[in-house]
């Protein structure tokens, strides 16, 4: 498929996994750099930050496919693609979750499950949650499972689609429990790729989802 479509494709699929879909924009844009990038690459990179002004991630690869220098952008571009397939980040998280010995969880996303997978090699914490469809899924993790309000747990993990200075952005759902967790002195751990933090360019072009609010969650020490 050439880059073009591809960046046509990732235009229009608003439900594909974010991590993926920033890769494969990457690839295709870097695809281009060997052809007229200053006349045909800038202006894909722009249209498609126009049409995905809802995912950080596109935002990230976009941002640095600006410039109208080939030889610069390409490199940038590879630094994003090896930020993008470095899991490491998730494990800074799931060392930081450690160390509660009950965490609250909303999602079954891959960024979540990568967190617990860390966690459970390093300690065998209780997880709780609400649904029932969670709660199945969690099963494959060899720790306790138990069905009771998320919000009550040591500590929430919570999924966040990006995040800008203290301000972070979260469905209205998930939004919902963590203020409830605030509110019962619980921790509330983001679980978010680095990418996902806004810089001021990408902040300006931000338009989250209509299901998508923010939030300010204050990071606790478990230790204090």
């Amino acid at each position: 498929m050439k880059p073009h479509d591809i960046l046509n494709d990732i235009a229009r699929d608003e439900w594909a996994d974010p991590v993926t879909t920033a890769a494969k924009a990457a690839h295709a844009l870097l695809g281009l750099t060997g052809q007229s990038w200053a006349e045909e690459g800038v202006a894909a990179a722009q249209a498609l930050r126009k049409r995905r002004p809802d995912q950080p991630l596109l935002l990230a690869v976009t941002e640095v496919a600006m410039d109208l220098n080939p030889v610069r952008t390409a490199a940038a571009l590879e630094v994003i693609i090896g930020r993008l397939e470095d899991s490491r980040w998730s494990m800074d998280l799931a060392y930081e979750a450690a160390r509660y010995p009950r965490l609250g969880v909303l999602s079954l996303g891959a960024g979540t499950r990568s967190v617990l997978r860390g966690v459970i090699e390093a300690a065998s914490p209780e997880l709780v949650t609400s649904s029932r469809a969670i709660r199945r899924g969690l099963l494959e993790f060899i720790t306790p499972v138990t069905l009771v309000a998320a919000e009550t747990a040591d500590c929430l993990l919570l999924p966040v689609i990006a995040r800008h200075t203290g301000r972070m952005w979260t469905t209205g759902p998930f939004a919902r429990v963590a203020h409830a967790a605030l509110a019962n002195d619980k921790a509330v751990l983001p679980i978010i790729h680095p990418l996902a933090e806004l810089s001021p360019l990408s902040r300006q072009a931000f338009r989250p989802a209509a299901y998508v609010t923010d939030i300010v969650v204050e990071r606790q020490d478990p230790t204090s």
